[in-house]
């Protein structure tokens, strides 16, 4: 039968301050236990897993071989898995793994995570990293800005307006209707584009700030094919946005019906743009 060591705990530091070995084994020992490993495999690939106490033990006991399931060692209660937990946490400095209880939280504290379908019917929350946590706004804005490019920072600046927050934190539409967004949050000096930025040096006297007005003035024309075709292209060099920050911009084609020089109408395929954003710290 799966016996777990979690009760044999050593001794820390000597008295002069020294870190014991046996107690590196021990908490190396924890970390190699069944049901560390099956909370640490639930949450592997999404980073984040919610639900209810029930079936939070329920995962674990699947992901464990029968023996240990059958063992009076094993945590068959959320409080004796959340000690468990606990054991190793203290133990290990820089464990990115941690579990939430919504109930036991303040609201100041729920304020700092962003993670659909946690609450009261699904109180408990397993987190990896910061997955399930607000980014913070004002520190992608500077990751941005290292860029040199203001389309990236209109697309940020976009994101915090009342409107795309009204929108479940998502926008979608034409080519023409993306350029308009752009063009209304491009960041100008003094106006949308904040003052701390100019820690990084920028200033209205400097690049980019000298450009943004004619660069802007780029972007809104689409007067011709060529136009769009140069926005296409300055699209794609957005798509980093999907892992550098945590802002998404993706686009596919959709039907759509065009007037011929007859007056006809034919259909066609159009492309279409979906940002989504987190809400942001």
């Amino acid at each position: 039968m799966w016996k777990s060591v979690i009760r044999d705990y050593p001794e820390k530091q000597h008295e002069q301050g020294n870190t014991i070995p046996l107690y590196n084994e021990w908490v190396e020992e924890l970390l190699r236990e069944p049901w560390f490993v099956a909370l640490r495999d639930l949450v592997r690939w999404p980073g984040i897993w919610t639900g209810t106490e029930e079936q939070l033990m329920q995962e674990i006991r699947l992901r464990v071989d029968r023996e240990v399931w059958e063992s009076e060692d094993l945590p068959s209660e959320p409080q004796k898995l959340m000690e468990y937990h606990e054991a190793i946490y203290f133990a290990r400095s820089g464990l990115n793994l941690e579990i939430f209880d919504y109930s036991e939280l303040k609201k100041k504290d729920l304020k700092e995570f962003d993670v659909p379908g946690w609450g009261p019917e699904a109180p408990i929350l397993v987190e990896q990293g910061l997955v399930g946590r607000r980014p913070s706004y004002n520190e992608v804005m500077f990751e941005l800005a290292k860029y040199e490019n203001p389309l990236l920072l209109a697309f940020l600046i976009s994101t915090d307006s009342p409107k795309f927050a009204r929108n479940s934190r998502q926008w979608s539409g034409s080519t023409v209707e993306l350029v308009k967004v752009l063009g209304a949050y491009y960041p100008t000096p003094g106006l949308n584009c904040p003052i701390y930025l100019a820690h990084l040096g920028w200033s209205s006297d400097t690049r980019p700030f000298a450009f943004y007005r004619h660069d802007c003035n780029k972007l809104l024309d689409l007067s011709c094919p060529s136009d769009f075709c140069q926005f296409y292209e300055r699209m794609r060099t957005c798509a980093y946005l999907r892992t550098e920050v945590a802002i998404k911009v993706s686009w596919e084609k959709v039907p759509w019906m065009v007037k011929d020089s007859e007056g006809e109408k034919r259909p066609t395929k159009r492309i279409r743009w979906i940002i989504e954003a987190p809400r942001w710290s």
